[in-house]
């Protein structure tokens, strides 16, 4: 997707700004994204001041404590770049011209996952997520991923078209989930999914934006059928 992007000529990059879906943090490790950096912003020429990279963890930080610190920095700091640069809508939230999104295999999508409270969530911009006691990430909340002018899921591969989505099992107790039979992205195209069991089915932008679900034929191969 980046390399269709990159291949675009009459776009002034220089103009853009940047800025993440998720970030992850392994083990109070910073983990940047240098190929996403060297192959697309650098190569188009955005200007490394208009690239919002998350705040960096402190030395010994603990994974969470990290999260939630990046996490307040990065949406204090798109709210000031929303101001200054008028992208708003009405809700409040930022209109990003474009919002580039994948989908996991089990409808993930940033770091929102199926069945958490993290998509409950109608006011943060950027949530903290700890996903193990080795993991924990940030990542745009689904409010302001839906607020997009143009939102693009792009998928590829057959682990995308063979993944599962999850669904309580009713054998299994009520807090016990089970994937079910529909691959996830049969249900999220087809909408067939249930309630935050895909969280990229729950992106919905506004009636004057544009959503687009962007797939190979490896990752299409489970639709209509």
């Amino acid at each position: 997707m980046l390399t269709g992007l990159k291949s675009i000529s009459d776009v002034d990059w220089g103009k853009g700004a940047q800025p993440g879906t998720h970030q992850a943090f392994c083990s109070a490790t910073f983990v940047g994204t240098p190929e996403a950096l060297d192959g697309f912003v650098k190569a188009v020429g955005i200007p490394h001041a208009n690239v919002a990279a998350p705040l960096e963890p402190a030395e010994g930080q603990e994974l969470s404590a990290a999260a939630a610190a990046a996490a307040a920095d990065y949406e204090s700091r798109l709210k000031q770049a929303a101001a200054a640069l008028g992208l708003q809508t009405a809700g409040g939230f930022p209109r990003f011209d474009l919002m580039l999104l994948g989908m996991g295999a089990d409808g993930h999508v940033g770091s929102l996952y199926p069945h958490k409270p993290t998509l409950e969530e109608t006011d943060a911009w950027v949530l903290p997520f700890q996903k193990s006691a080795e993991a924990a990430s940030i990542t745009l909340s689904l409010p302001v991923m839906s607020a997009g002018r143009d939102v693009v899921i792009c998928l590829t591969g057959e682990k995308k078209a063979s993944g599962q989505a999850w669904r309580r099992g009713l054998m299994l107790g009520p807090f016990a989930w089970a994937p079910c039979r529909a691959p996830a992205v049969k249900l999220a195209i087809e909408g067939a999914a249930a309630p935050g069991e895909l969280p990229g089915a729950m992106v919905a932008p506004a009636a004057d934006a544009q959503l687009t679900w962007l797939l190979d034929s490896a990752a299409a191969a489970q639709l209509g059928s």
